[in-house]
């Protein structure tokens, strides 16, 4: 997830539901997207307009070149208490950078607003609130064997989100794609028009709610890592990731556009991005790490 900048899938999918009106007339719209990370710098936000659907894709059309954007830091009443201003860069045309060093803040509201000069300052807003820290307090293991029953289990203290429980991610990454895959994997890479090793490096568990870890005594969850998320034999780190509204919304829903979850047959559910004046995602996540090293399971490789 981290620096993730998915803008073409975003714009496939934003435009196979949202602009197309019962006659078939194409309707613009602006698409942000952006991810904050709590504890790191202000990331770039990515920033574009939809195309007709008929028409071929490139970064020169869809670029936005006369957006104004500020992410503003509001407290418990919604005032605006800090800011952060972004500049376009010339040599990435649908990229806008934070000026200066400024962190982002967990269990923190922040709010972006865009003004497009060239469209009569139509206005572009959103708000995310960044999730609370949270540790990983213990592991069973530092080091596990693919496939066996000692599945690496992982201890974290509880992040804070208002009025829900907490939504988390759980990614593995590879830290050397060059060594040899598991044997799930390395059947799809030897497969007829199979992916590339680098594709593999990163992969994501679903949302994972209480339904999907324990709470011990002492209040912290335990996560188990799933082994199909597991691509490379070695060195790895799980990134243990709680999500905004804006990024389970989006993800949620975005899952139902490909048949994910039960849906009637013809049944296809609208994004969902929570945002004013466009759409697209500005979320935000807090992030643990934690290595591991996979070992081989002599039994099955």
């Amino acid at each position: 997830m981290k620096n993730s900048l998915k803008l073409i899938a975003l714009l496939t999918l934003f435009v196979s539901c949202d602009f197309l009106e019962s006659d078939n007339n194409y309707t613009m719209q602006y698409v942000v997207e952006s991810y904050l990370v709590a504890n790191e710098e202000f990331p770039p936000v990515v920033l574009t307009k939809t195309l007709p659907i008929d028409e071929v894709y490139s970064l020169e059309r869809a670029a936005v070149t006369s957006g104004k954007v500020k992410v503003y830091e509001l407290d418990d009443q919604s005032n605006k208490v800090d800011s952060v201003t972004y500049f376009r860069d010339l040599n990435a045309i649908t990229v806008y950078y934070a000026i200066g060093s400024k962190t982002v803040k967990p269990e923190t509201l922040y709010r972006i607003e865009i003004i497009v000069e060239n469209d009569n300052n139509h206005k572009i807003t959103a708000e995310t609130f960044v999730p609370g820290s949270f540790n990983a307090v213990a592991a069973n293991s530092d080091s596990v064997v693919y496939q066996s029953n000692e599945q690496l289990e992982v201890n974290y203290t509880q992040s804070y989100y208002p009025n829900r429980q907490s939504y988390y991610i759980l990614t593995v990454v590879a830290q050397d794609t060059t060594g040899d895959l598991t044997p799930f994997y390395q059947q799809a890479i030897d497969s007829e028009d199979g992916p590339t090793r680098t594709e593999f490096q990163r992969n994501s568990s679903g949302i994972l709610n209480q339904g999907n870890f324990d709470i011990n005594p002492d209040q912290t969850i335990t996560i188990r890592l799933p082994w199909l998320a597991v691509a490379y034999y070695g060195d790895h780190i799980i990134e243990a990731n709680t999500i905004d509204d804006n990024l389970y919304d989006f993800l949620r829903t975005e899952g139902a556009q490909f048949g994910g979850g039960t849906l009637s047959p013809g049944e296809i559910y609208d994004i969902i991005d929570h945002i004013e004046g466009g759409t697209g995602v500005f979320g935000s996540y807090y992030q643990v790490k934690t290595p591991v090293f996979i070992k081989r399971n002599p039994d099955i490789d």
